[in-house]
């Protein structure tokens, strides 16, 4: 019984999928990230007394 739900409920997700599409990230995605946890940084250095 177990497996008959996990085979229902393993082509269920596969059809959601595949009508859904899976998104992409755009093609500079690596280079924004970097360049905000760069900003980031430079934001937040700690001064040591």
């Amino acid at each position: 019984m177990k497996e008959d739900k996990d085979k229902k409920l393993d082509t269920f997700v596969r059809k959601a999928i595949i009508e859904v599409g899976l998104d992409s990230p755009s093609v500079d995605f690596t280079q924004s990230v970097l360049s905000e946890i760069q900003a980031d940084a430079q934001k937040s250095k700690a001064f040591v007394y």
